[in-house]
C-alpha cells in the first residue's frame, strides 16, 4: 500500500534566506517587519482589514473566542467532523462546545442539524472548511449568530467568488507544516471589525497602538 501524505513541505532558498535575515537581524520574537508584512499579505489574500499572526491555529481560535467574551454558560457550535482544536478551544475558554454532524457531500456543517442546536445561549459557530472545502456560509449566516470561519485548510479557497477568510465575521488560518502555506508553525486572526482585531492583539501581547493596521 502506497503511503500518501496529507502534504510536501517545499522549502525554496527564498524561504531561507528570510530565516537568515530575521536572525542576523535579532527579530526572533512575535513582532518586526517580517511579521508585519506576512500579516498584511495575508490580509489582503482573505479580503480582510485586519490579521495578527499567533503561536497556532488552534492558539488563534481561543484568542478569537476570548476577545469576543464567549466563556462560562455560553455555546458554540463546533463539527463533530474535524480536528479536535475548535472544541478544545471552546472548552478553554469555560464554555460547551455544541457537536453538530455534517453532511456527507462536503463533510462541513450541516445547516439544517446546525438550526436544531441554536438555543439562547449560542454565541457562535465555527464553521469549518474541511480539507480546504468552504461550508454553506449563505444558510449558517441566515441564522444571525457569528461565525467563526476556521480556514486552517483553505488556503487560496473561494466561496461564491469571496475569499476563504472572509465568509465570517471574523476567521483564522493555520500555517502548520501540513498546510499549503507553512512557517513551520503558526497561526492567524482574520477579521474586519477593528475593535475586535483589536482586543486579539491585546490578548496576543501585541499592544494594539503600536501597531499599524493593515
Amino acid at each position: 500500500m502506497n503511503n500518501v501524505p496529507l502534504s510536501s513541505v517545499c522549502l525554496s532558498e527564498l524561504e531561507r534566506r528570510y530565516v537568515l535575515e530575521a536572525l542576523d537581524e535579532g527579530l526572533i520574537s512575535s513582532s518586526g517587519p517580517h511579521v508585519k508584512r506576512f500579516e498584511d499579505l495575508i490580509s489582503r489574500r482573505a479580503g480582510a482589514e485586519h490579521a495578527i499572526a499567533t503561536a497556532s491555529g488552534t492558539s488563534a481560535l481561543e484568542l478569537l473566542l476570548r476577545a469576543m467574551n464567549i466563556g462560562p454558560k455560553d455555546e458554540v457550535i463546533v463539527p463533530a467532523f474535524t480536528f479536535a482544536s475548535p472544541a478544545l478551544a471552546v472548552a478553554v475558554v469555560g464554555a460547551t462546545p455544541v457537536f453538530c454532524d455534517v453532511t456527507l457531500e462536503t463533510w462541513t456543517l450541516d445547516p439544517v442539524k446546525v438550526a436544531e442546536l441554536l438555543t439562547a445561549r449560542t454565541r457562535a459557530i465555527i464553521a469549518v472548511d474541511v480539507l480546504g472545502h468552504p461550508c454553506d456560509y449563505d444558510e449558517l449566516t441566515s441564522f444571525g449568530v457569528p461565525i467563526i470561519e476556521d480556514a486552517a485548510e483553505a488556503h487560496g479557497a473561494t466561496y461564491k467568488g469571496r475569499p476563504a477568510g472572509s465568509l465570517g465575521h471574523a476567521a483564522i488560518f493555520s500555517f502548520d507544516a501540513n498546510k499549503a502555506i507553512t512557517s513551520g508553525e503558526g497561526g492567524c486572526v482574520v477579521t474586519n471589525d477593528r475593535s475586535l482585531a483589536e482586543g486579539v492583539r491585546r490578548l496576543n501581547g501585541v499592544n494594539p497602538k503600536t501597531e499599524t493596521e493593515s
